[in-house]
Parts: C-alpha cells; sequence; structure tokens
C-alpha cells in the first residue's frame, strides 16, 4: 500500500478567479477614459458673443440709476444689485426683446454683466463672465480682470 504522489485533478483551483479578476481590473484601468472635457469655457464664450451681438444691436440708454445690465440666472458676487438692470428688459425697450431670448448663462450657471464706458476712443462695453470663482473682479474703470472672462466692444460714437 503505497501512497500516490500524483495529485488528483481538482479542477479549477481558487487562484484561477482570483487572477482572472486581477486582470479585468488591470484592462478596465487601462480602458476607462478620462474626465469629460471642460465646458464652462466654451458656452461662456458663446454666451459672451450673443451679448457681444445685441449690445452691438441695441442703441439707448440705461434707466436712470442703474449703471450695468445683467443676463438670466445667478448673479456674480462682487456687483451692486441695485445698480443693475435685466438685459431682457434693456433689449425690450428697443424692440428687441426677441433676439434677448436665447442668451442664458455662463458655463458657471451664472448671469453674464455689462458695463459701458466712455475711453478717450470712444464708448465701450465690457461683456463679462465671473468666471470659475464667481466673483467679478473686473470694473468699468479697469476692464476685465482677475479670473473673469469677457470682451470689450467698442460702439459708434453716440451709442
Amino acid at each position: 500500500m503505497g501512497f500516490d504522489m500524483e495529485r488528483p485533478n481538482l479542477g479549477m483551483t481558487p487562484l484561477w478567479p482570483l487572477i482572472c479578476v486581477l486582470v479585468v481590473f488591470c484592462l478596465a484601468a487601462v480602458v476607462v477614459p478620462g474626465p469629460p472635457p471642460d465646458t464652462a469655457l466654451p458656452r461662456t464664450s458663446a454666451t459672451l458673443e450673443r451679448v457681444g451681438e445685441l449690445v452691438r444691436t441695441r442703441r439707448g440708454e440705461l434707466p436712470e440709476e442703474r449703471t450695468w445690465l445683467h443676463g438670466p440666472g445667478a448673479l456674480p458676487e462682487g456687483v451692486s444689485v441695485a445698480t443693475g438692470w435685466p438685459l431682457r428688459s434693456w433689449a425690450a425697450a428697443d424692440g428687441l426683446a426677441s433676439y434677448a431670448g436665447p442668451i442664458g448663462t455662463d458655463g458657471w450657471g451664472r448671469a453674464v454683466v455689462v458695463f459701458f464706458q466712455e475711453s478717450s476712443s470712444g464708448p465701450v462695453a465690457f461683456v463679462v463672465s465671473a468666471g470659475a470663482d464667481g466673483e467679478l473682479q473686473s470694473r468699468m474703470r479697469s476692464g476685465v480682470s482677475g479670473d473673469d472672462v469677457g470682451m470689450t466692444i467698442p460702439l459708434p460714437p453716440g451709442s
């Protein structure tokens, strides 16, 4: 009666499923795409362009005691709510309310603001988004600054 030193075929051992799971996880880590691209800046640029076109098209004055305009959405920090005026109301006074419809918010869900200023070369408008931090660092006298995103639009004299 001797002992048979050959090991009987036990089928799949618990080690094989573990190896297969590890291989699948390693492959999944390679195949998983990265984070989605940041869409805030392209959305903001598109909104700034739409507002800029409206500002170029519209002629007229702000109501008394109002110094800036804002689009739809939450207002950014750093602006005086009492001196702002809705962009849609401003456009409606000139019959452009339908154009103001598709304005939208910036890429971070906040309102775009418009400041008007006289410069040495004539009147200009600053169309500005508060940027990622939500605080408007831009001012009428200093133009677009900080992490704000914006554009300067030269206006015809008498605008």
